[in-house]
């Protein structure tokens, strides 16, 4: 799993490394789903989609968090600015 800024730096990618192979083993981000001596392939494609389901739901939830944050800081910054332009405008006024 690997998760980093998209090109040009405007948001979040995450990359998942799932591997299935012809006999029946599948493993995401190098953790063997179905490993037992006696698997079996259909358990393995469950177990490997509840896993990357599960991670990117969990790779949503702290986007959606982030984007909060950021959003709560720029409308705190333009306040802020607004205010200051106020208070410029009223000094100058003076």
């Amino acid at each position: 799993m690997k998760i980093g800024r998209t090109r040009g730096n405007q948001g979040w990618a995450l990359a998942l490394d799932v591997r299935a192979y012809d006999n029946g083993m599948v493993s995401v981000a190098g953790i063997p789903i179905n490993r037992h001596p006696n698997y079996d392939a259909t358990n393995g494609w469950a177990g490997a989609l509840e896993v990357v389901v599960g991670q990117i739901n969990e790779f949503r939830k702290e986007v959606e968090r982030r984007n909060k944050l950021v959003l709560r800081k720029s409308k705190s910054r333009s306040a802020l600015a607004k205010l200051a332009r106020i208070f410029t405008t009223q000094a100058q006024a003076r």
